[in-house]
């Protein structure tokens, strides 16, 4: 894997109108792709923990009671929902980010139209989830934990597809990257509106504090 040194440290090179490439994380793609969410996960974790940053992966409940903010969490009527994929923190920025990462399957199935079988076609491709829009939601939830940027990354989504999802996430503070065999940033993400609240601000110090004790575990 190339080392990923992180999303601010990117060269705007792409093809693609109005995207930006990582050239850093692209270098160190595996040549056969991801067959699976997880294997997305356990990469970036990998990329970013090389790059420098403090990170932790499938944030969720049990991790929340095993860094002792459960309490913190349940203070301010939490749900502790969703989970985090990938939360990392960027020291040499001292920005906190918190990641949703949605993979998409392609695969064949066979064409029940008559009609169509006629023509000579016999399989169709089928891509799951069918929805594009799938993660927005879970992205903008990662807001409420208090981190300064939430990111949806979409792998395996054709980039057309990541130039429609810019559209639409242009209406949020998310940012959005697909990974196929380059990665495309689409679009940056606004700093997070909850942050100047209070609680928030003590959320994202704990977990920056409990992201640098979990290195030195």
């Amino acid at each position: 894997m190339g080392k990923f040194m992180g999303i601010e440290n990117v060269v705007a090179s792409s093809p693609i109108k109005r995207t930006r490439k990582e050239p850093q994380l692209t270098a160190g793609l595996p040549e056969e792709g991801f067959s699976s969410e997880k294997e997305v996960v356990d990469y970036l974790f990998k990329g970013y923990k090389e790059g420098g940053c403090y990170v932790a992966k499938h944030v969720s409940v049990p991790t929340f009671y095993k860094w002792g903010i459960a309490d913190l969490l349940k203070h301010i009527d939490h749900p502790m929902q969703p989970e985090i994929d990938i939360l990392f923190y960027n020291p040499e920025t001292d920005k906190l980010h918190a990641v949703e990462v949605k993979y998409f399957r392609l695969t064949m199935r066979k064409v029940r139209s008559k009609t169509v079988r006629m023509l000579g076609i016999n399989e169709e491709p089928v891509v799951t989830p069918k929805s594009y829009y799938v993660g927005i939601d879970e992205a903008m939830a990662l807001l409420s934990y208090g981190v300064d940027f939430a990111w949806l990354f979409h792998v395996g989504l054709p980039p057309e597809k990541g130039m429609w999802m810019k559209r639409i996430l242009e209406m949020t503070p998310i940012g959005y990257m697909t990974i196929n065999e380059d990665v495309d940033v689409f679009k940056e993400p606004m700093e997070n509106p909850l942050i100047a609240m209070q609680q928030m601000k003590e959320l994202r110090e704990k977990l920056i504090s409990c992201l640098k004790e979990e290195r030195r575990e």
